[in-house]
């Protein structure tokens, strides 16, 4: 058993408390926009459900729900990381054109 009080144990997470809600806050600004272009209005209150079932069916200890898990984990990523590298994609398949453009000239 910790010898620490239950306020240096605070103290001691506080680090960890937010560094997690910069994640999870970075991760919700382009979910966010991932669900908004995707469904509409509404896709802000589809990211955060998502994120919070995801958090809530990490904790349950049935195999059925841990395979949700899975699902809901693979959703709260899918968007953020579209949002993130969906211009990366379209840069290099624009750049992949033009160079190919470049061999087919003949003097």
């Amino acid at each position: 058993m910790s010898n620490q009080s239950p306020t240096t144990h605070f103290i001691e997470m506080v680090p960890h408390l937010l560094v997690l809600a910069g994640a999870i806050a970075l991760l919700q600004v382009h979910a966010i926009q991932f669900w908004t272009e995707f469904v509409g209005p509404m896709g802000w209150a589809w990211a955060v459900l998502l994120e919070v079932v995801a958090l809530w069916l990490w904790y349950q200890r049935q195999l059925a729900r841990r395979m949700l898990t899975m699902v809901a984990s693979v959703l709260t990523l899918t968007g953020p990381i579209y949002m993130v590298c969906e211009p990366l994609v379209e840069e290099w398949l624009s750049a992949s054109h033009v160079d190919a453009g470049r061999g087919c000239v003949k003097t």
